[in-house]
């Protein structure tokens, strides 16, 4: 069970590891430059949780190969 899912994402510099130390701060669990080939696994894991959870995840846009992944 999944209370609330955030994602970070942005070019370097962009202050994603200051959101996501925001998010961690505040009773996230977070996920720092995710593949995003991984997103499908790691959405079914959270939802076969019995527990409410508060989910931050960064993703690298710039990270081509793992986009072309994805959408297969």
């Amino acid at each position: 069970m999944v209370s609330e899912v955030v994602f970070i994402t942005g070019i370097s510099g962009a202050g994603k590891t200051l959101a996501l130390n925001f998010l961690e701060d505040n009773g996230y669990f977070c996920v720092d430059n995710l593949p995003l080939s991984l997103l499908p696994q790691f959405i079914k894991l959270l939802i076969s949780q019995k527990k409410k959870v508060k989910v931050g995840l960064v993703f690298d846009v710039r990270e081509k190969i793992f986009f072309e992944d994805f959408n297969k």
